[in-house]
């Protein structure tokens, strides 16, 4: 059975939260929808009856809930061998229809309809537009569009869809017909995946020079989930936010890091869980957030007067915890170190993919927009970045207990630019397979003016690309093992602390 359902409530909504993307009809070359006159039934005395549309060209369909991903192409529909990305279930996503015009083309309304099936209902959806141009991604109305509510069981993996075009009045009697439906076979799979794809993080908020991160403001904090939220594929992301403290800041983020790994350890190490610390520290440019590649913890600054600079740098630091490099881009002088050579070969880290953004309601011009592991502005998630993320997020989310295997007791030097150093201890789950390097050095650990252990060391260098961190296991896998002296010997030298210069995680306190 075919149902004629309405979107309409969420079709308003989008338009009044992207007035600013919608554009006047001069330029998106499609006005808002129209209403016409009786009750469109066809019955009123000479109603024209729809027929299929003329002059008008449908290129591509896409389903969109954070990138463009195809899912027809003109009247054949694209399976997963031919998507630009994955689909998640349970995620509001945007159904877009790219059209183009005959030169010959005279201004008028057309009628878009989307049939889908779910559930083993099958619904039809309708929207009516003036067409005066070909399809645009500058804004949200620069296409025809549906909107689909993950809230209304709609985004499952059985969802199949068909476009069509249709002339609702006179003036296209004399142009060509072209392909006004897509599928042409007939109801195809969107692809929506049936894997459960969630994010847990937890905020730290810190003190600093008598000034703290305003986040008991709601609607900073939901600018900086909503940003997380729209650039992941997930359906859930669940937040916590801890206590402020009022110690471990520092208005080097970097130097936080050490702090945020203790307290990240203090929670039991947690694999699938993010700590992301929040900092005021007055900048409004510089290093905004750093990370550690592969860890759990970052830290972020807070910008109060500008608090989507935090939301897009927290997003950039999540992905350096998820394994991401950077993205080369040249902003304004200053390259990001570290860049993934594997990135497409894309002018300046672009996406060269249109995103849409499912909270803000906004588009993201692939040509304008670059991937949000660069320095650039205009950031925004590309498909080869989601797709990248895509498999540690679902393994994080199978994990169900947030301990897969024991953490390991470590300690860490960590030596900064500004020439301070720092030893600690933490918890970590060393990948079995990486090998110190031959230049990494070693750790030697002293009791009573004896080695008792001499450990093979590990060098990291942070995201700022300049702050290293030194690791090696304690004693006998003993967090709290016995020695007197820590000793890190390289080719350069000989770092070293006594042990109450050490900041055990296992005590209250954390690195200072």
């Amino acid at each position: 059975m075919k149902r004629v359902a309405c979107l309409a409530p969420l079709l308003l909504c989008l338009s009044a939260c992207a007035a600013d993307d919608t554009g006047p009809g001069v330029e998106t070359g499609i006005s808002g929808p129209t209403t016409g006159s009786g009750d469109g039934d066809g019955d009123e005395e000479g109603a024209f009856e729809p027929v299929p549309a003329r002059g008008i060209t449908i290129t591509r369909v896409t389903a969109n809930h954070g990138v463009n991903v195809s899912i027809a192409d003109g009247a054949e529909w694209v399976d997963g061998t031919g998507r630009e990305a994955r689909l998640v279930t349970g995620r509001d996503t945007l159904i877009r229809i790219y059209h183009e015009l005959d030169e010959n083309w005279v201004e008028r309304d057309i009628e878009a309809r989307l049939e889908y099936s779910v559930g083993g209902e099958t619904y039809e959806y309708k929207t009516q537009k003036t067409i005066v141009v070909d399809a645009s991604d500058t804004y949200l109305d620069g296409a025809m569009w549906f909107a689909l509510p993950a809230d209304q069981g709609l985004i499952e993996p059985d969802a199949r869809f068909q476009v069509s075009l249709w002339e609702v009045g006179p003036g296209g009697e004399s142009l060509e017909e072209h392909v006004n439906v897509s599928p042409e076979s007939g109801l195809e799979l969107i692809g929506f995946e049936s894997f459960p794809m969630e994010m847990n993080v937890v905020f730290v908020p810190f003190a600093f020079n008598g000034g703290a991160p305003d986040v008991a403001d709601e609607a900073k904090m939901e600018i900086i989930t909503n940003e997380i939220y729209q650039t992941e594929p997930i359906q859930t992301l669940n937040t916590w936010m801890d206590p402020l403290r009022d110690s471990g800041a520092n208005s080097n983020v970097c130097q936080m890091l050490g702090t945020m790994e203790q307290i990240w350890s203090q929670a039991g190490a947690p694999s699938n869980v993010y700590y992301v610390g929040l900092v005021d520290t007055g900048a409004g440019s510089g290093v905004m957030g750093c990370a550690l590649i592969n860890a759990n913890f970052n830290a972020d600054v807070w910008v109060d007067n500008n608090i989507g600079t935090t939301s897009t740098s927290i997003v950039h630091e999540i992905g350096h915890n998820q394994g991401l490099s950077h993205v080369e881009c040249d902003d304004m002088g200053n390259p990001s170190t570290g860049n993934d050579p594997s990135y497409p070969d894309h002018p300046d880290g672009r996406t060269l993919n249109t995103g849409f953004g499912i909270r803000d309601f906004s588009m993201y011009p692939g040509d304008t927009t670059i991937d949000y592991m660069s320095y650039c502005t205009k950031r925004w998630v590309s498909p080869w970045t989601w797709n990248k993320v895509w498999s540690r997020i679902q393994s994080f989310t199978a994990m169900g207990s947030p301990l897969v295997v024991d953490p390991d007791p470590i300690i860490r030097l960590g030596m900064y630019p500004d020439g301070t150093t720092a030893w600690w201890t933490a918890l970590t789950r060393p990948d079995p397979e990486r090998q110190p390097g031959p230049y990494d050095g070693w750790v030697e650990f002293e009791l009573d003016g004896e080695i008792i252990a001499r450990e093979a060391a590990l060098r990291d260098t942070l995201t700022d690309g300049e702050s290293v961190w030194i690791s090696a296991p304690m004693p006998n896998g003993d967090p709290e093992a016995a020695f007197d002296t820590v000793r890190y010997l390289d080719v350069n030298g000989v770092h070293q602390a006594k042990r109450d210069e050490v900041s055990f995680f296992t005590q209250q306190h954390v690195v200072r």
